[in-house]
């Protein structure tokens, strides 16, 4: 009840904190892993609705027919699209099939191989000098060529010793390491490459654009948002996700060649090592915030919805080699940072402020956590817990797992379906 003298708004404030209206109530992922049927949708999502969800993310998992992006999956989509609008509820755009977000289920290996990771090799031969050495260029794109004294630690850039496909170069006296860099098709997981926004925008062209083809006049609406997940370098080999317009990149932004600093990738290069390092790595975590979430979020804002997404494991402590490289840094062009905390209780609890400061530098109000998933026969007690520990870090939206579409196949609990027992 209203206390004597409170103001209209504060008496709003506090009715609405105690029945809170449609729009500030939950929003689950709804894992759609079985085969679907519109009666079957629309029953789900009247059931939501009348549970008191404001919305769900729509997640197509294993088990799911039909086929992911086919014509007939579009038009079961739309009709959940529909019935959502109907209903007055709004749905989050999850953008692949399953996880992690940048192979369009498939799709982009498919239909565009050139578009998948790239990685960072390294040909080198150890040669005492003085002595005439040529050595073949190996297959993919010339990244540079470097020698090192092995004694001294002085790099040479010799790229310019490269002719047809061959490094021919006199080395001086003492003990050298000639080294031969190259980008080269990696494909790991089918994925993206997370680093090109030419690429990307390949990724977006099979998935968020082929979704507003099929209903232009929901997004803005009941599309208000997008959803991506678990992006990460480890997918390629050994971590070392690369792209061929790096050099050309990091001269344009830097004014100097980053090919003498290569070798630091792989060995020690002396004095130099740690800052090499941390140029090069620091580097490909800004293009990877420029590549992948930039230029989705400016694909959506440019289709009137917001982004949303998180980083594979952001409780590691150092994710410089095989995750997106900065957790601050990979927020900076999304309107709504998110981060994943499920399986264990406090899982990613170190993280929940990186996320929420990154949220705070770059201006953006809203904070969202993907919570509560894969953690089977989860006490009650921890969704009060949960929530409480993210909510005091500054994380503000919370996207709980998960409604489920085929009951008989529950992937990651808790099940927080209308059907569930939970309720």
């Amino acid at each position: 009840p209203a206390c004597a003298g409170e103001s209209a708004s504060r008496a709003a404030l506090r009715k609405d904190f105690a029945e809170p209206p449609l729009q500030f109530k939950s929003r689950p992922l709804w894992f759609w892993n079985g085969p679907l049927s519109s009666e079957r949708t629309c029953e789900q999502l009247e059931g939501c609705k009348e549970r008191g969800y404001c919305g769900v993310g729509i997640l197509p998992a294993h088990n799911m027919k039909p086929a992911f992006m086919t014509p007939e999956f579009l038009d079961q989509y739309k009709i959940a699209v529909e019935k959502a609008a109907s209903l007055g509820m709004k749905l989050c755009l999850y953008d692949e099939y399953w996880f992690p977000s940048g192979s369009a289920g498939g799709l982009l290996a498919s239909r565009y191989p050139g578009a998948l990771g790239k990685r960072l090799d390294m040909l080198a031969a150890d040669e005492t000098g003085p002595k005439e050495v040529t050595l073949a260029v190996p297959a993919g794109i010339l990244m540079g060529a470097v020698a090192m004294d092995m004694e001294s630690k002085k790099r040479l850039n010799v790229t310019g010793f490269v002719k047809d496909g061959k490094l021919a170069w006199s080395v001086p006296a003492g003990t050298w390491k000639v080294m031969l860099f190259t980008s080269v098709p990696d494909g790991g997981g089918g994925l993206v490459d997370y680093l090109d926004p030419d690429a990307v925008n390949r990724f977006i062209e099979l998935t968020y654009q082929a979704y507003y083809d099929k209903f232009p006049g929901h997004f803005g609406t009941t599309i208000d948002s997008a959803f991506y997940d678990e992006p990460a370098m480890y997918h390629v080999q050994g971590g070392r996700a690369w792209t061929a317009n790096f050099n050309d990149k990091f001269k344009a932004k830097y004014g100097t060649d980053p090919v003498v600093s290569y070798p630091a990738l792989w060995f020690d290069i002396g004095p130099d090592t740690a800052a090499a390092r941390n140029a090069l790595f620091g580097f490909r975590a800004e293009l990877y915030t420029q590549g992948f979430p930039k230029t989705v979020n400016d694909w959506c804002r440019a289709h009137k919805i917001r982004l949303t997404g998180h980083v594979d494991q952001e409780e590691l402590v150092n994710p410089v080699i095989g995750q997106a490289g900065d957790l601050i840094k990979a927020f900076k062009y999304q309107d709504i940072p998110a981060i994943d905390q499920v399986f264990a209780y406090g899982r990613a609890s170190r993280a929940y402020k990186l996320v929420s400061s990154a949220a705070y530098n770059y201006d953006r109000p809203l904070v969202l956590t993907e919570c509560y998933g894969g953690i089977n026969r989860m006490p009650v007690a921890n969704l009060y817990k949960e929530a409480m520990d993210q909510f005091a870090k500054g994380i503000n939206v919370m996207v709980p797992h998960a409604v489920w579409y085929d009951q008989g196949r529950i992937i990651f609990q808790p099940d927080l379906s209308p059907t569930s027992a939970a309720f």
